[in-house]
């Protein structure tokens, strides 16, 4: 399980549970819209993983995540984290 605040309200904390057994891949009608590489990061976020995490297993920055994360909601039409997961994980 992750924890965090949510950046637009600090005061509201997140929990999200991550189930190995489940997988976050975006459907096939989400994904052509994704580089492999945003693709790659949707199913991590999706799967509770932060920033830096990403960017540790990934081999980039972490302002890289942010920027495909930046990418992949203005493609995809959310505003968020848990949009995002909520999306994948339908």
């Amino acid at each position: 399980m992750t924890s965090a605040p949510l950046p637009e309200r600090p005061s509201l904390i997140v929990s999200i549970l991550s189930a190995e057994s489940r997988t976050a891949a975006p459907p096939p009608a989400l994904r052509r819209l994704l580089t492999e590489r945003e693709a790659a990061i949707a199913e991590l976020v999706a799967a509770g993983w932060r920033d830096h995490e990403i960017a540790a297993r990934l081999h980039i920055s972490p302002n890289t995540v942010k920027h495909h994360l930046k990418s992949i909601y203005q493609k995809l039409g959310v505003h968020s984290r848990v949009e995002l997961a909520g999306l994948l994980l339908r």
